[in-house]
């Protein structure tokens, strides 16, 4: 017949057409109720993704065995830096140091302004496709704050260095006016399966050679993220703001005078290796106790204007086990692997705190009269969350201790910031004594529901469904409810545009009640109050 033609269908999609057929008059979701049609889509994924998961852990096995770890993913060369010839970049096109950009030029007595400003640090943990998503969110409302141009550091560990990253490179387009087309793009780019990217490539037959898998989350970031048409990558030494981009070490060797390499030793393994367009090495520490003198967190600082930022946030997003150590190789002289940056602390904070101190101890030995503005640090926690406990023979407090180990350093840290903030304060004749005239802490953590128990795991795809139960309990599973992937987002991206939740959440196909449930969740949450906080306190100034 003329009409004829040839169509093909998936097995639920068959399974659906049979049923269709067979009860014309049936509504669709009545249709769907009395055959389970939702549920054999869940089973048949299931299947799909177990199978797939275990042809990727078969592969990884293969691929661990065999890899050769002298074939390093990252080369650079040192001597690329910032004002050198083989850059091609002027000085001026890097962004200043952190006390420059904290107090951005010496005033006269007679002219300084009455107004404080405000200047805002911030902190993107990992987590993932979820914490790429809550970066984005909470970067999308610093910018309806018009905050987005206070912000002076951004420091990123995995999904959070890939929010940073995607930032860095749009920048121009998210701060223009009616720029909402620009910030759902940012939402679709951090909600994109980058571990599908890789576990396509991870057939290829490069990856027995010399390239590592990590190699390719690197090429996945760096295709995803660039502007359409763009050919060159884009580099730290582009970015218009002061970013830090987190790894863990795993290991390193130097290069002797004879010219020979010593052996991998993981001796500084747990310590940090960064990447940052500001070269203040003498902000983190550079040796131990001289009683102990090896015995410190070891930093190794990457300042190199080419390094490809989609790379360097590959590198902090490689999550153990399933991508091996990255090699990094400088100036041909030393060679450092490293892994996911949460495998030492999932925040970063420890390293904006140590840049904070440093900034301000640089101003404290001014002799220049400036304004003192108030500094906000925020964290955006997107960690994995959980509420209760099982006998897993210590696991959880071996990977836990490092955490409380961070938390302490941060406290710390953030006591020796605050002091010297008040010596500057007692120069400026201010009253640096009220927690709303110094430095405040936003400790902004997603609201747990998110990434606790199911909740959005941490990978690097968003799945099609999420579950979540009702925040720090252990209730039964009646109470539970199942949203699509697309409408995971849309609620992350509704955690700080509260008077916009109904117009963002408007695509979403869920039940009103569905809706309504999470709605109460969210404003239940201790989130909602320190998201307000953080806006009064914007706003105040």
């Amino acid at each position: 017949m003329e009409d004829d033609a040839w169509e093909s269908y998936d097995r639920s999609e068959l399974f659906e057409y049979i049923a269709r057929m067979t009860y014309p008059n049936l509504p669709p979701a009545e249709l769907a109720m009395a055959f389970g049609i939702g549920d054999l889509r869940r089973r048949i994924q299931f299947y799909h993704v177990t199978g797939t998961m275990l042809v990727f852990v078969l592969l990884v096995l293969g691929l661990w065995a065999t890899a050769d770890p002298n074939h390093p993913v990252l080369t650079i060369p040192v001597a690329a830096t910032a004002g050198d010839p083989t850059t091609n970049m002027d000085v001026d096109a890097r962004p200043q140091g952190l006390a420059t950009r904290i107090f951005p030029a010496p005033v006269d007595d007679k002219e300084a302004t009455t107004e404080r400003r405000n200047v805002v640090l911030v902190a993107v943990s990992g987590g993932g496709t979820r914490a790429a998503l809550y970066g984005a969110s909470v970067f999308e409302g610093l910018q309806s704050l018009n905050a987005l141009e206070d912000v002076v550091l951004y420091s990123g560990v995995s999904g959070g260095s890939a929010a940073v990253a995607y930032l860095q490179i749009h920048r121009d387009e998210l701060v223009e006016k009616n720029c909402k087309a620009q910030w759902n793009d940012f939402y679709e780019v951090m909600s994109a399966p980058f571990i599908d990217d890789v576990l396509r490539g991870i057939v290829e037959w490069r990856l027995m050679g010399e390239t590592r898998m990590s190699a390719l989350l690197a090429e996945s970031f760096g295709r995803r993220m660039a502007p359409i048409g763009r050919v060159s990558s884009f580099t730290m030494g582009q970015c218009h703001d002061t970013v830090i981009l987190n790894t863990t070490l795993a290991a390193s060797r130097v290069r002797t005078s004879d010219g020979t390499w010593t052996p991998l030793s993981p001796q500084n393994a747990g310590g940090r290796l960064i990447f940052a367009n500001i070269n203040n090495g003498v902000a983190f520490p550079i040796a131990g106790d001289r009683d102990a003198p090896d015995e410190f967190l070891k930093y190794v600082i990457v300042d190199d204007s080419n390094v490809d930022v989609t790379t360097a946030a590959a590198c902090s997003a490689t999550f153990p086990p399933g991508f091996p150590n990255v090699g990094i190789v400088i100036d041909d002289n030393e060679e450092h692997w490293v892994t996911d940056g949460g495998a030492a602390d999932n925040r970063g904070i420890e390293s904006l705190l140590y840049s904070l101190r440093q900034a301000l101890r640089d101003q404290m030995g001014k002799a220049v009269s400036f304004d003192l503005p108030r500094i906000h640090i925020i964290v955006a926690e997107a960690s994995a969350f959980s509420t209760k406990y099982s006998q897993d023979r210590g696991i959880g407090s071996t990977f836990g201790a490092s955490q409380k180990f961070a938390s302490q350093l941060m406290v710390e840290l953030l006591e020796d910031c605050r002091a010297a903030y008040g010596d500057l304060a007692m120069r400026s004749g201010l009253d640096a004594q009220s927690e709303d005239e110094g430095i405040m802490l936003h400790y902004l953590a997603m609201p747990s529901f998110f990434r606790s128990k199911v909740g959005i795991g941490t990978n690097w795809m968003l799945p099609a469904s999420v579950t979540f139960y009702p925040p720090d309990t252990d209730s039964s599973r009646e109470q539970r409810v199942t949203v699509s992937g697309k409408t995971a987002s849309l609620l992350i991206r509704a955690l700080h545009h509260p008077e916009r939740f109904d117009e963002l959440l408007a695509p979403a196909s869920e039940m009103p009640e569905v809706m309504s449930r999470i709605r109460n969740w969210i404003d239940e949450n201790k989130h909602r109050a320190e998201s307000r906080r953080l806006c009064d306190k914007l706003n105040a100034s």
